[in-house]
């Protein structure tokens, strides 16, 4: 789930909603006045049209374990245009799920359906030309479109399952947008170094002595770094989105590298080459790594059971406790989401039916959000190592 759509407010004010959507949209109280007249006000935001088309207006998700799925209709032009259909989790189809930063939401663009227009932020729009194919249509999942942001009861029930829609998608695509000129470099790096020292899993990872002449490409180790400093890696849904993916594949910009590629390199740079690169590059790889390793903790090796070279590296067990202080430098830009970006991590569920240990309900205060799952914690499931996390 995207960082910066939650949370949206509303305003229930009887005699006179202008002054609040005056704040929200800076808008004259004529514009105002025709999207009230034309029943545009959804949850107190005033939904604005294309300059060229009509708005496109949702049809409500129906069923519990349904979802939207967004058909991207083929092509090369400068114009995107699509489908959406829905389907069910129970009996999911082929689709890739996408995992992106929505960066800058103020920069939008649109998306045409049925000669209607959605506005999606303009990260979005950059990805799917990129991942656009020009003969045939390729079906997708992205939560800025197949999730009516504006709905907050919708948002609450979509968002319990994205651990689901990133779990039974073929694939997971990582978009990390522009490259600045790195990332064929960085990979190509990266693949010559899974090449001349591959994993063994009987004997490790040779160390590197500093003075090695892998150590000696500066040019080569500042695009690597450029890589493991993405703001992609930073967010707190990564951990979701790519930690229980079947498969995942990491785009930036024009080039891509399997996430099963970083892993290996990052586990092997943490465990056996030694702090050297972090030292003289700045190469920190410890996010990369935390994302990968975080659902191996909890009953999701069923999806990684072939990638031996890390299970025996990783702690078993861990609580949800520990899940959400590892990742408390993670970035949210709504601060539920500190909880909710994990409650599709195995242990987020306790008991015989595997109730989620909270609901998700972006209208509960954040006290109301943390006292609950505190609550959970110490007398439902007697947890006392829920105290040691307080902070004082």
């Amino acid at each position: 789930m995207s960082d910066d759509t939650r949370g949206f407010s509303q305003f229930h004010k009887k005699n006179s909603p202008f002054p609040a959507l005056l704040r929200i949209q800076g808008c004259d109280p004529n514009r105002i006045r025709k999207c009230l007249e034309d029943s545009r006000i959804r949850d107190g935001v005033c939904e604005t049209t294309s300059p060229r088309s009509t708005r496109y207006c949702y049809e409500p998700v129906t069923d519990s374990r349904s979802i939207r799925l967004l058909s991207l209709d083929p092509g090369t032009n400068n114009k995107l245009t699509c489908c959406l259909s829905f389907a069910s989790l129970s009996e999911p189809p082929s689709y890739e799920a996408l995992s992106h930063v929505w960066s800058d939401v103020s920069g939008k663009s649109y998306i045409q359906y049925e000669g209607k227009s959605l506005s999606i932020p303009k990260s979005l729009s950059v990805a799917l030309y990129r991942l656009r194919d020009a003969t045939t249509p390729r079906v997708s999942w992205a939560d800025a479109i197949c999730i009516n942001q504006h709905n907050i009861p919708e948002r609450n029930q979509q968002v319990s399952m994205m651990g689901t829609v990133y779990s039974s998608a073929s694939r997971v695509i990582a978009w990390l947008g522009d490259d600045g000129g790195n990332a064929k470099m960085a990979f190509d790096f990266i693949r010559r170094l899974q090449h001349k020292w591959p994993y063994n899993y009987n004997e490790g990872v040779p160390q590197l002595d500093p003075d090695h002449p892998v150590f000696l490409d500066l040019v080569l180790w500042k695009a690597l770094q450029k890589f493991a400093s993405n703001a992609y890696f930073e967010r707190g849904w990564v951990q979701q989105e790519i930690g229980l993916a079947k498969y995942a594949i990491i785009y930036w910009r024009a080039f891509e590298i399997s996430w099963d590629s970083i892993c290996r390199i990052s586990h092997n740079f943490l465990v056996h080459y030694g702090p050297f690169p972090v030292h003289k590059f700045g190469l920190y790889l410890g996010a990369l790594h935390s994302t990968f390793t975080f659902y191996l903790t909890n009953g999701r090796r069923e999806l990684v059971a072939n990638r031996r070279y890390i299970l025996d590296q990783t702690p078993h067990e861990k609580d949800f406790w520990n899940i959400l202080y590892n990742s408390k430098d993670l970035r949210y830009s709504d601060r539920h989401d500190v909880v909710c970006a994990f409650l599709g991590h195995p242990s987020a569920c306790f008991g015989e039916n595997k109730a989620p240990i909270v609901l998700i309900d972006y209208t509960k205060s954040l006290n109301q959000v943390y006292t609950e799952l505190a609550v959970r914690g110490l007398v439902d499931l007697k947890n006392s190592s829920t105290l040691s996390f307080v902070s004082h």
